[in-house]
């Protein structure tokens, strides 16, 4: 589904302790100098005893992020925060969802995404959690965005009743050599 993992030396019981503690986050640095928390990414405990952020590289644009580990810590007087060096990550996600597009109702679900370049062709396929196909949609835009609204009727007819689909986008752009995976994103219905 798109998680990327990174483990920093920090101890996660040194950090996450009863009531007085912190948290360790992940994120960029915006052009203003300010920590910027990625969308969809948390921090757990590694095998080692040692702080392991996650990150859904989905929900941000593919390309060069200079990544970083910040860590806000309160001793009970005071609040400390240290933000870690850049790291040089590159991200080839072949599209970017947006946060809150993931849902549909009854109406129908759209499927949308931002791509990093203008032309490119593409296929969703549309599967239930339990890999039972619904639907391909393929098609091609100029404009860098796929922006398409499904009705939920799969490839024989069928309305799509359950809670929730997976949809795996397939991206070629002109000067591909070769085939790019498929970028996941979950659909979970919502009440009309």
């Amino acid at each position: 589904m798109g998680i990327v993992r990174f483990e920093i030396p920090v101890k996660y019981d040194a950090v996450n302790t009863n009531g007085i503690g912190g948290k360790v986050y992940f994120g960029v640095l915006n052009k203003d100098g300010d920590f910027v928390d990625f969308t969809f990414s948390d921090w757990e405990r590694a095998a080692d005893g040692g702080c392991q952020l996650w990150w859904v590289i989905n929900y941000n644009a593919p390309g060069k992020h200079g990544i970083r580990a910040r860590l806000n810590y309160y001793n009970g007087l005071d609040d400390i925060e240290v933000i870690g060096p850049p790291l040089s990550y590159y991200s080839s996600n072949v599209c970017q969802f947006f946060e809150g597009y993931s849902l549909f109702n009854s109406s129908g679900a759209l499927l949308q995404a931002k791509l990093h370049e203008q032309t490119a062709k593409y296929r969703i396929e549309l599967i239930m959690h339990n890999g039972k196909h619904l639907k391909t949609i393929t098609g091609s835009t100029t404009n860098g965005v796929i922006n398409l609204e499904w009705d939920l009727k799969d490839d024989h007819g069928r309305k799509f009743k359950g809670d929730s689909f997976e949809g795996a986008f397939y991206v070629t752009y002109p000067d591909d050599s070769h085939t790019n995976p498929p970028a996941k994103d979950t659909f979970n219905r919502v009440a009309d």
